[in-house]
């Protein structure tokens, strides 16, 4: 109080004529704070775009405003955490200040060039300013020379795992479902594994995963992970269908272990799995508008032979038959429910889609 009214050139009880306590200068504070920045904040986005930029430039200019008071703000850290506190920005009363810096973050994701989730769209401004709220936090306690760590983590990659690594339950996920290839990438994407609880399905995701991009594995045992895992049963559509609402990539997995004893009902299994899931997900697809971009089915019920010269495909593929050194019992071809016989697919050679699919 004594230096507001030093600066202003007022006896120390003066201020109060113009304010009813101490709250109310630090509130008027916040709000000339708010109706400041917005001209800055406007023109620093002129010329930005992306998801990762342009909430790191409007971080920035929050920071650049704030500087000359960070003293201030730090002495304001203890009403910071709680919302019962007037000068929380979490309060009731600073409600109307939270609604501007929100909004900006709406503004920023109606044009990123990011496919954002339906069912989180109206989330995520909310997310992005308390992910915003951390960073200042942050910066408020840096002691470090010119705030350097705060500036680390600020960088485009840090900001990316913040928003799409992992931890925020399963609507995060959808929020990490913004389309894309890579952490440096503005397009991340929202990828779908059905049977991806395995081996291969748990390498891929583990990748995906790592890459930013939004991973949900449909699995019929679910079982905690980094990313999103949703329950199916590979043969009736569920809960599991809204998650290929708006994907980018399903990659079909799912198929009975082959890791088993090759006994009737384990191989009428190991066919089966494989030809009703694929099937179900053909029919999904067909009601789904858009439905995923990329369909790769990677199950199959045939085993090539082992072949370094030429790649195998359903169309002109060589089973591999007594194959020199190979058990007999890995010989699935002959074991199979078909006798043999190439399975032909479940799938029309074009898919029934809304927006169909390209199946590999």
């Amino acid at each position: 109080m004594r230096d507001i009214g030093q600066d202003a050139g007022v006896a120390l009880g003066a201020a109060y004529y113009y304010f009813t306590s101490k709250d109310a200068i630090v509130m008027d504070f916040y709000r000339r704070s708010c109706e400041e920045m917005q001209p800055k904040i406007e023109a620093a986005l002129v010329d930005v775009s992306g998801l990762e930029d342009r909430p790191r430039e409007l971080i920035r200019v929050k920071l650049t405003h704030f500087a000359p008071n960070r003293g201030v703000l730090r002495a304001l850290l203890r009403n910071g955490a709680d919302p019962k506190r007037p000068l929380s920005p979490f309060s009731p009363q600073t409600r109307e200040i939270r609604d501007i810096g929100i909004a900006w973050f709406g503004a920023i994701l109606t044009d990123c060039g990011v496919r954002i989730p339906k069912d989180f769209s109206p989330h995520l401004p909310d997310v992005l300013w308390l992910c915003q709220m951390g960073v200042i936090w942050f910066w408020v306690v840096d002691d470090s020379a010119d705030q350097a760590r705060t500036s680390r983590l600020s960088e485009p990659r840090r900001q990316v795992h913040c928003l799409h690594g992992s931890g925020l339950g399963p609507a995060s996920h959808a929020a990490h479902a913004q389309s894309g290839a890579g952490p440096n990438s503005q397009t991340l994407m929202k990828i779908v594994i059905p049977g991806g609880s395995g081996q291969i399905g748990h390498i891929l995701a583990r990748h995906f995963h790592s890459q930013g991009h939004a991973v949900t594995v449909l699995s019929r045992h679910p079982h905690p992970a980094p990313w999103r895992v949703v329950f199916w049963d590979g043969v009736t559509p569920g809960a599991w269908t809204t998650d290929l609402a708006d994907s980018d990539v399903c990659i079909n997995l799912a198929g009975r272990s082959g890791d088993c004893r090759y006994n009737a009902a384990n191989r009428r299994a190991i066919y089966d799995s494989r030809i009703e899931s694929a099937r179900l997900l053909n029919q999904v697809f067909a009601s789904l508008n858009p439905a995923p971009r990329l369909w790769i089915n990677a199950s199959t019920a045939t085993i090539y032979r082992h072949a370094l010269d030429r790649a195998m495909s359903e169309a002109d593929g060589e089973l591999g038959d007594n194959e020199p050194g190979a058990p007999k019992t890995w010989n699935f071809r002959s074991m199979s429910p078909k006798g043999g016989k190439r399975p032909s697919s479940p799938l029309p050679r074009r898919s029934r889609a809304k927006s169909p699919p390209a199946a590999r």
